[in-house]
């Protein structure tokens, strides 16, 4: 039976929702009673492992409440008539959510959920809970920024504070050898001084327990209430991700450690016949249900008790690029899309 490591633990992939260290197990529960509840705002960072806001708000002592907002600006139609979030995004959200809801009531929480823009919604959650903190992972295109501008402008004015950390990429822009206003104009010369200079750093534990006040949790979305139908299925489809944490750890365990696939990942990762040519992590990545540090982390295990090789190089060499086309982004903003 595989079993993927996770902080000081051996964890079969069918229980990653317990993503754990010691560190986070130990009581951190102060009587609540005098302390206001966190909001903590979920976008793509659907997942407890790994999770800063998450991580600190439970630290805290203090009462949680993580939030996801349907905005029904990401479900709209685009000037050309095509769905600015497609029935094959929306489902595998859908079933993100699903299996986030389950995981906080896992350790004791609940996941709200409300349609609304953020700016709407999380004042008003923050005033009808006497929450003065709003904590969120920060994200670095216009459309999104905007609205966290938006948001912390809206919560001043009821009395609350939004905090934003950096929680998307292999390094922390803190940690790079230079400033992101003058980041390298090409990828090689970045990686070449990330890989030199600096250390990533070691992935959050899993939170574990936390509580929520008693509130109106929402409804999860439906494909039917977010204005889609039924993506088409195609019987030939070899791969069909599901959206979650759990599933996300599994699809990693399966193949780096079921199917002993990363051994071989830069020779195969472009093919498109063998559901195991390439890791397949894009979509839980992009929706936050995995971090890339715990990829990173994984990776340093299989290299240690099997193989490293040029492969297992390869794997986090592609999450450096990810890295940088999201740095390139918090630099240019808008012109990056105007070159």
């Amino acid at each position: 039976m595989v079993q993927l490591a996770v902080g000081a633990l051996m964890v079969h992939p069918d229980h990653v929702a317990k993503w754990v260290t010691s560190s986070v197990n130990k009581s951190v529960f102060r009587s609540v009673s005098t302390l206001a509840p966190i909001l903590v705002w979920l976008r793509n960072d659907l997942r407890l492992d790994d999770h800063e806001p998450l991580h600190r708000a439970v630290t805290t002592g203090a009462a949680v409440v993580p939030v996801f907002c349907v905005d029904p600006r990401q479900f709209c139609t685009l000037p050309h008539g095509a769905p600015k979030t497609g029935a094959f995004r929306a489902q595998f959200l859908i079933e993100s959510l699903s299996a986030m809801r389950d995981a906080c009531r896992s350790c004791g929480g609940e996941l709200v959920i409300r349609v609304g823009t953020p700016e709407a919604v999380l004042p008003e959650l923050a005033r009808a809970l006497g929450a003065t903190r709003v904590l969120h992972h920060e994200e670095v295109a216009s459309e999104e920024t905007t609205v966290e501008a938006d948001v912390a402008a809206a919560l001043a004015e009821v009395g609350a504070t939004l905090e934003g950390l950096w929680g998307h990429t292999l390094y922390h822009p803190d940690d790079l050898p230079f400033a992101l206003d003058v980041l390298p104009p090409l990828f090689t010369r970045f990686r070449n001084h990330v890989e030199r200079d600096t250390k990533i750093r070691q992935p959050l534990p899993a939170v574990t327990r936390f509580t929520t006040p008693s509130i109106d949790l929402g409804a999860l979305p439906t494909l039917r209430s977010l204005g889609l139908t039924d993506p088409p299925l195609d019987e030939r489809a070899l791969f069909r991700p599901r959206g979650g944490e759990r599933e996300a750890a599994a699809r990693l365990a399966s193949f780096l450690w079921e199917h002993d696939r990363l051994r071989t990942y830069k020779d195969t990762r472009n093919g498109m016949l063998n559901v195991d040519d390439s890791s397949k992590l894009s979509p839980w990545l992009a929706m936050g249900c995995l971090s890339p540090r715990r990829v990173w982390t994984e990776v340093q295990r299989y290299e240690r008790e099997r193989v490293r090789n040029d492969s297992t190089y390869w794997l986090v060499f592609e999450l450096l690029w990810r890295d940088y086309f999201r740095f390139v982004a918090a630099k240019e903003g808008d012109a990056m899309a105007l070159a």
